[in-house]
């Protein structure tokens, strides 16, 4: 078995200042890394070649993304003993899959994981379970994509009503809904 780490980066587009054509890398995944290699510097338990993995410009609220594949292969040839990310919502904000990864399949395989700025090291929990800030925090990073994705859908429709964005998504999330030409508001019908 190589004593590979891997570090994982990501961004969504949509947090991401990549724009097409002006620059390879954003800045995010720069900031990203220099924290894990500064991080990886500092511990004395931590040696071996880094990998990196980097999915730029990829949504984290599914795990279909290149080099989160790439590295998963990887892991499954066990080239890999260590996997290093910023936070957990790099890893991914899907609640429930990023839950599967921690808890059962990094620990099947062998796998050590840290989250850096979660304090999160595998190798160091109590029971042999994430706590419940693991939880919480995972918890709070899949409501983040969910809101991202439902705002960024009433931010594309300010475009065509000319309507603030923040009112659009008020409205949106109480269930409202403008109706007819008088433009009043009626209570939307929430199938049961």
């Amino acid at each position: 078995m190589n004593d590979k780490i891997a570090i994982y980066l990501r961004l969504s587009l949509a947090d991401g200042d990549l724009k097409k054509g002006s620059k390879d890398e954003s800045n995010s995944i720069e900031n990203q890394r220099m924290l894990l290699h500064d991080y990886i510097g500092k511990q004395e338990d931590l040696f071996g070649e880094i990998v990196e993995y980097v999915d730029d410009g990829y949504t984290g609220t599914n795990f279909n993304r290149p080099a989160f594949q790439k590295m998963i292969v990887d892991l499954k040839q066990g080239d890999i003993k260590v996997i290093m990310v910023k936070d957990l919502s790099r890893l991914g904000r899907d609640y429930i899959g990023v839950g599967d990864y921690i808890e059962q399949i990094f620990p099947l395989m062998g796998v050590r994981f840290i989250a850096v700025n979660n304090s999160f090291d595998s190798m160091k929990l109590n029971n042999g379970t994430p706590g419940i800030e693991v939880a919480v925090s995972n918890l709070v990073n899949n409501m983040a994509g969910i809101l991202q994705k439902r705002f960024g859908l009433l931010w594309k429709r300010t475009g065509r009503t000319g309507k603030p964005p923040a009112r659009m998504f008020l409205l949106d999330m109480c269930g409202t809904r403008k109706v007819g030409s008088g433009g009043r508001l009626t209570r939307r019908q929430h199938p049961a």
